[in-house]
This record gives C-alpha cells, structure tokens and sequence, in this order.
C-alpha cells in the first residue's frame, strides 16, 4: 500500500493487452481510464514495486504515471511525515489476510506543492504459495470531503455548497442518531429525498445492522471510535430505500454542536461500479482473457492448496492419486501467423472447449502460455486411469477444427505426471516433471508420454547442452559435414549440403535433431549458423578450385526462421561470398515452411534481397506442415525438396506415389527444380526418376562426410546413380540437366 518501486502504466498495460483486445476488453480499460482514482497493482511492503499505475496520477497529483512508477523514491516524499505511522499500517500485510481489505486515509503533496488528502482502499491478494503478495487498490482524493466536513462544524455557507455538490453521499446525525444532513448526492444514491429522511433515524433507513448496534452502544462507551479509529474508512453494505443492498465506503468523523453534543458527519460512496472492475481487475491478474482458464500463477497456487489437501488426507490415510497434465500444441505459431490472430484464437478456444468437456468436471483448467494448457486432475487413482483420461483427451484434440475456410487438425503433445497416494512432488517438481514430459512426447512422435525418472536425466542433460553449446563454436566443437545430391537426368554430382556436427567432449556426437533444437530455443543457432555459412562456402569455393570436374558443384545450407527474421542474415552473406571467393548463384539457402510464416512481409522482402545476390532458395520439408501453393508462388524460391516422410511411404500405396508426383509436377509448372531427400533404397530411387524428380539425396548414394573424404564419395555415388538409371532402362546425360542446375 505504500513506498512501492513501480514500473509503469505502459509496461502492465502492454501485458495485460499482448493478446488481441476483444470489444468487452477495450469496454474494460476505457472504464478503466474513467474510474475518478488512481487505480494501482503493487507488491506488498514498504519497499515493495508498484506493478501498476492508472493514467488519472498525472490529472490528482501533477506527475504522469510513467515519472510516478519511474521513482522509487518519489512517494515516500511525497507523503506528510505525520501519516507515516498510518501509512507503516497499510504497508503491513501480515495482519490482512488475502482477500481481506485494508482502507486508510493520508496527504500526499502535489507536483506543484499542494498538500492533499487522499482515501487509500485496496484488497490484498495471495501468491501461488497463499502469501500476501500484492495490494489492488484505489487512491481517491477526499480533500473536498476532508474540507466540507471541518466547515460544515462552522456552519460554513461555502461547505453547504460543496456538500451538496459531492460526488459522495453526505449524511449528518445528531447524538440521537436522527438525520439532520442529507445532500442531493444522497438522495441520488439512496432513493431518499432530503424532505422525507430528515429526522429519521439512521438505523432505521440505510445502515446495515452491525453498524446500528455499533450507534445505539454510544459514543460514550467508545464504540464507534473502536469500530472505525480516526481516518479510517470501511466498507459495508447500504440499503436504498427499495429494500436493495449496495456496497458503499463509509467514512465517519464526530464533529460535535453548538452544546457540545456528540455528532457524527459520514461520507458514502456507493462503489458497485469500481468493485466490479476491481473483480475484473483481480481476473486479470490470474485469469486467462481468451479462454477463462486459470493462468500459471493461480493453477500453481491451487496445484498447492491441493497438495495441502493431501497432507491433511494422508494423515487419516483418505488422500487419493491425481494428474498433472501438460498439453502442448504443435505448430501453433505457423498456424498463428499464416492464418491470422482470429483464426488462431478460434483454435485456441476449440481446444478450450475439448479440455473442459473430456477431462473430469473436477478438473482444474490452466492456459500456461501461448500454446500451452495444463489440467490438473485431483482424483486419479492409478496410472491405469490417468492412461484411460489423457487416452480420450488425446482422441478428441485429434479430430478436425473448423477454422474460417479451413479445416485444421489440432496437434498436440500431452506430458502426464501421475502422482500416487505416497507422492510428495513439491508444486515445482510436479509442473517441471509434466512439461518435461509433454517435450518428450513432442519428440519422440507421440501424442502422449508419461514421466519417468529418466526424463530427469534428459533434463540434465539438456541443461548441460545448452551450457556447452554456448562455447562449442569458439572451442571447435562444431563441424561442418557434407551430403551429396545426384541428377537422375546424367547421374552427375549436383550439390552438397552443409550439415552441423557437434562433438562435444563428454557426450560424444551429439544428433542434430537434440542440438539444433537447443541452438533455436537459446538463440545460439546464430553463431553455429554463421560458422557453417563462413566454414562451407570457403571449404565449397576450394574444392571448386582444386577439382576441375566438380567446379560447377553447388552448395546448400540450412537456414532457420530465426536466422531468417534478425535482419543480419543478408550482410553476413554478402560478407562470407566476397571473403571466400564463392559465386552467389553457387550457393542455396534451404528454408523450412515455418521460417516462411514466420513475418511474411519481412520475409518476403529478405528473401527478395538475398535471391537479387544470386542465392538460390529452396524449400525444405515441403508439404509437411503449413505451406501451400500461394507460398512457392508469394516467395522467390527456385528449388523443392521432397520430404523423406514422403520418399519413405513411395513403396506402400499407389496413392503415396500420386500424391509425391503431385508435389513434383506442382514444382515443374511452377519452373521449380525438385531434390527428393532420405532415399535409401533403389526402388525409390527408380520411383523418383520415373515421377521426374530432378535430382536424389540419401544414404543410398552417400552419407553424411567430412570435406577430405569427399571426392571419393562424389565418384562412388555418381557411379551408384549411373548404374540405377541403366538398370532402369532411363538415358543419361538428359537434355536440359545442365542448364536446370545453372539457373
């Protein structure tokens, strides 16, 4: 409630709004900006950080709310030395339980030094782990009410004016207890004239019940001094004049007659409107706007009650198993980003939907990220019944979505942690051992995966790595190996691609698929990718040089979308051709589909640039994922490599051999040549010819191999290709080869 560092109005506004704004969001913050206070989120304590900030601090106090948040220091100056004992109250959260209230009211000088007063009402709110964690409240200026209720003892003509002009409702009462003040805003608020309330009595009209017998006990007897303390503020419940309750802030100061009588000045504020975009408020902060669920913050505070709960329970020996489950999207961001934000939080709420109505109704739904749920399930007995429930979710992920034109498959990749009876996973362990979980599932293909303890392996392992590899480029950890592509027109050697290594010095090879992974989410893919862009073009642009019969020979690497998106990629190029000596037209970046939807405009505009040096541009993994016919003709590319999940499936249906000759006769009317990938037997290799692909890649003709044993692979797989295509009874030396591969 006081003294809090903050850091500005702008920065929780951008949290809160990171996600597109629905019309009832936007309706949410203007009421938001129109609320006659400072609303504020803050840390709890003296010391603690002001999380947010409302705009109204620069019209009440003269800074903005960026100086405001941006000082720590600024509001212990800012507040009157003779308040810090009430405000070192406020502060305090260990006597205010969470959810409890804490009001108060201190001076605070303005900007251009003006003292004024000011009604501090905020509720306090827990962390995951149920502690005071922060104060949501309301700064309201009550200087006028503070000034009306000190000249209205005077019988001051000015106060009257102002009374009656408030905002508040102003109620006097004698020592009796009868009404002998009443303002317009009163009546407004109550349903009561001034006319038919005066001399009433005020238990009999709109004080709650607690408050009535609080007054009829006495001022003598200290009662009410005992219930409110000076300068303090409460909130009750009113009741107007149809019988109606409303919450109001009640504010009561005795300023004794002209006989020196007890009475008593109150100010109420009917708050119903700021109570209920203080709950949204509240939402916000632990609630997901898109779909409602709970987010990480308040499912980790409940994934704590519950494992509370079970202590108690084991303890009569009645605690049961439960699930913590980690659902993770796959391919969510090119869907985002190709299809658009509507379209992306119409799947979002489709998966909403499947979670709430094929997990248990006990269920405790959590949106943990962008693409990510979790559930946890309190009452799982066995692993058996954990299986049976995450076998189902699975299933109904599964089916089709229904997403503007199109239909989309929801893939997902869910990690079960299953905690039996004896369990005793910390909130921390539970959450990091299902995550872990849900990767592994990723990985390995499958929809559902269990934890076990060797994924607590993995996960160490995957720490190291990613230590490692944040030094493997400067300590020559990383190499550069390099795999062939054939024509199937002339069966000569067309290209090679540049593949990372990683040896590392206590794990070994380390597989590109574990590494390169490691590389994106860390952002290191960048040294690694420039250093196999500088390494392979200088070692490509010598064996050109040396060896007269591969001096046309083409060379192509990998390019991730974050390589693709950071904006050096073009200059690096520029730079590592003109330093090596390498052709631009020599050389061919491969880009995976989801670099293509990573920022179209952007990427369209890079890719542009790159191809105006002579780059050539392939696209990797065709027809895996997102990309589609509007792709190959939107961005510059001249090459499309068939996947080997495709090149894998040839032998076992008519219908996978169509659907491979669709993608190669999609890629010739297009003017694309086609390099078909993960060819390791010599039907497929026959198939591909036949289809008319321009050129194979695989085991079947050559492994992956260091530069200084690769002319003899060159040779060794030329001869293989040969021999394929006499065999097959298909020409060599093809009409046109030679010019397809100068393009």
């Amino acid at each position: 409630m006081v003294s809090r560092t903050p850091t500005g109005h702008e920065a929780v506004t951008a949290a809160h709004r990171a996600h597109p704004e629905t019309s009832d969001q936007r309706v949410f913050w203007s009421l938001l900006d129109q609320v006659p206070g400072i609303l504020y989120v803050a840390e709890v304590g003296f010391e603690g950080r002001w999380l947010y900030v409302s705009p109204q601090v620069e019209d009440l106090l003269g800074w903005t709310a960026q100086e405001w948040t941006a000082d720590p220091t600024l509001f212990a100056r800012a507040l009157h030395p003779d308040d810090y004992g009430v405000e070192a109250r406020a502060a305090s959260a260990s006597q205010t339980l969470p959810g409890g209230r804490d009001v108060s009211e201190y001076r605070l000088t303005t900007r251009d030094g003006r003292l004024r007063w000011f009604r501090d009402d905020a509720r306090l709110l827990a962390d995951e782990l149920g502690r005071p964690a922060l104060w949501s409240g309301v700064l309201t200026d009550v200087t006028e009410q503070r000034r009306a209720a000190l000249r209205l003892s005077r019988s001051d003509q000015r106060a009257r004016a102002i009374i009656d002009t408030a905002m508040d409702a102003y109620v006097a009462i004698d020592a009796q207890g009868a009404i002998i003040d009443w303002n317009r805003a009163a009546e407004t608020v109550f349903g009561w004239t001034r006319r038919d309330i005066l001399g009433r009595r005020l238990v009999d009209t709109i004080v709650p019940a607690w408050f009535a017998s609080a007054h009829l006990a006495g001022p003598e007897e200290g009662a009410l001094e005992e219930a409110l303390g000076a300068g303090r503020v409460l909130q009750v419940s009113a009741t107007r004049r149809d019988g109606t309750e409303l919450p109001v802030e009640l504010t009561l100061w005795r300023t004794d007659d002209e006989q020196g009588g007890a009475c008593f000045s109150l100010f109420l504020r009917d708050i119903t409107e700021r109570e209920r975009l203080q709950a949204r408020l509240t939402a916000h902060a632990y609630r997901d706007p898109l779909t409602g669920f709970a987010n990480r913050a308040l499912f980790q505070q409940r994934l704590g009650d519950h494992l509370g709960t079970r202590a108690a329970q084991a303890e009569l020996r009645s605690a049961t198993g439960f699930a913590v489950l980690v659902v993770g999207l796959d391919d969510f961001r090119p869907v985002s980003v190709s299809l658009g934000p509507e379209a992306a939080d119409e799947l979002l709420m489709t998966v909403a939907e499947r979670l709430t109505a094929h997990t248990p109704d006990e269920s405790l739904l959590a949106r943990l990220s962008d693409d990510e749920f979790a559930v946890l399930v309190p009452e799982v007995p066995g692993r058996a019944d954990a299986q049976q429930i995450t076998d189902e979710l699975a299933r109904e992920l599964r089916s089709s979505s229904g997403s503007g034109e199109r239909e989309l498959t929801v893939r997902a990749s869910i990690g079960v942690r299953h905690c039996p009876a004896g369990c005793d996973a910390s909130v921390e362990e539970l959450m990091s051992d299902a995550a872990a979980a849900m990767v592994a599932a990723t990985r390995s293909g499958r929809t559902v995966a269990f934890f076990e303890d060797s994924l607590r392996a993995a996960n160490l392992r995957r720490l190291r790595l990613m230590e490692a590899l944040e030094h493997a480029v400067e300590r020559d950890e990383i190499y550069v190996a390099y795999q062939p592509y054939f024509s199937f027109h002339d069966g000569r050697a067309r290209g090679v691609e540049a593949l990372a290594r990683w040896r590392h010095p206590a794990y070994g090879e380390v597989s590109p698929a574990e590494f390169i992974v490691l590389a994106e989410s860390t952002g290191q893919i960048q040294s690694v990718g420039l250093f196999v862009l500088a390494r392979a073009c200088r070692d490509i642009a010598r064996l050109r040089r040396e060896m007269p019969r591969h001096a046309d020979l083409a060379l192509s690497i990998n390019v991730s979308a974050r390589q693709l998106v950071d904006g050096r990629l073009q200059q690096q190029l520029s730079t590592v051709l003109e330093e090596t000596g390498l052709p631009g037209d020599a050389l061919t970046l491969e880009l995976t589909e989801t670099a293509l939807v990573e920022d179209e405009l952007d990427v369209a505009e890079r890719l542009t640039e790159i191809r105006a040096m002579g780059v050539h541009l392939a696209v990797d993994d065709f027809g895996t994922r997102f990309a589609s016919l509007a792709y190959l003709q939107r961005f510059p590319v001249d090459t499309l490599k068939v996947d080997r999940s495709f090149v894998a499936l040839l032998h076992e249906s008519a219908q996978e051999q169509r659907l491979t000759g669709a993608i190669i006769t999609l890629a010739k009317t297009l003017g694309l040549r086609t390099i078909a990938e993960g060819i390791e037997e010599d039907e497929a290799a026959r198939w591909l010819s036949g289809l008319g692909c321009d050129a194979g890649q695989g085991f079947l003709f050559a492994r992956p191999i260091a530069l200084e044993r690769l002319a003899p692979v060159l040779r060794a797989g030329e001869r293989r290709v040969h021999e394929g295509l006499v065999a097959s009874g298909q020409t060599t030396g093809g009409t046109g080869d030679g010019e397809l591969w100068a393009r």
